[in-house]
């Protein structure tokens, strides 16, 4: 038990040295990223934003379907709060990655939700990319642009840009 003690340290050092060295590389990924954004991919991320907004209201419009949902009314209730978040987080995501406003992070809260319905929702996603649905085409789309932006960020185009103290994560 004793020889455990004295190499505890030792691993908590070694921890938090690789947690900054890999904290430093993707700071300097955000920066590179920052740096070599093409104005083009822009439009993309404008395109993506109103895409999601419209993903949203498309999704608000279908509130009749929580009532062919199986389950009882505990379920009907985590139907409604799940329904009200998702609204929720395209409108105002959608909202900030068109503008480019705090990119990354609406993408970082947009991502859940569109795996969430590419698997969850979606549980037949090999049949459905198959049959040629859409929405799932669509959703696979819309998830390689979010991760994308969270890699490149807004873009010169946006009000991140703009902002004077802007930080690497915004």
């Amino acid at each position: 038990m004793t020889d455990i003690i004295p190499n505890w340290p030792g691993i908590v050092y070694i921890h938090a040295k690789s947690k900054r060295v890999i904290m430093n590389r993707f700071a300097s990924m955000i920066k590179w990223a920052d740096t070599h954004n093409p104005r083009w991919l822009s439009v993309f991320r404008i395109i993506l934003g109103v895409f999601l907004i419209y993903k949203g209201v498309q999704f608000m419009m279908g509130i009749e379907k929580l009532q062919t949902l199986p389950g009882g009314l505990d379920s009907l209730l985590y139907y409604t709060m799940l329904f009200h978040i998702v609204v929720f987080v395209h409108f105002v995501g959608g909202i900030f990655i068109t503008l480019g406003l705090y990119t990354r992070w609406a993408d970082v809260i947009q991502i859940p939700i569109i795996l969430g319905a590419l698997f969850l929702i979606n549980d037949q996603v090999r049949v459905l990319i198959s049959a040629g649905n859409v929405d799932v085409i669509l959703s696979i789309i819309a998830l390689v642009l979010l991760i994308v932006f969270l890699v490149f960020g807004s873009g010169k185009f946006s009000i991140d840009a703009r902002k004077p103290n802007r930080q690497a994560l915004t």
